[in-house]
């Protein structure tokens, strides 16, 4: 077993943190948390990002809009949203405050290091 505490998902400088790991023994998923300021999308570089692998959010704090090429939602805080592999999708943060995602993906494709 591993516990991960609020401070530990929340420690870092970076907008990504991949929690789950093969590093701490997850062989079959990945999860990690998403700090989003306002008028921030992930990813920054491509209008989309398409993986191998099934992706559900978790929205703790804030909220963000989750856009594909069908068009986009937003999910708040309290809320869950998933796309299915294969699918392209952005995430962004449209409103006031940083929004704080848990996301979780199966199997494994998040290059670790």
């Amino acid at each position: 077993m591993r516990l991960f505490t609020r401070d530990e998902m929340r420690k870092g400088d970076g907008t990504l943190r991949l929690l789950l790991s093969k590093r701490v023994g997850a062989c079959l998923c990945q999860a990690g948390m998403a700090m989003v300021e306002p008028g921030q999308s992930i990813p920054g570089n491509v209008d989309y990002s398409v993986h191998d692998a099934e992706e559900a959010s978790f929205v703790i704090s804030g909220e963000i809009t989750i856009t594909t090429p069908d068009g986009s939602a937003t999910v708040r805080a309290g809320e869950l949203v998933f796309v299915p592999a294969g699918e392209p999708h952005a995430t962004s943060n449209n409103g006031r405050e940083r929004a704080e995602v848990l996301w979780f993906l199966a199997p494994p494709v998040v290059a670790e290091g």
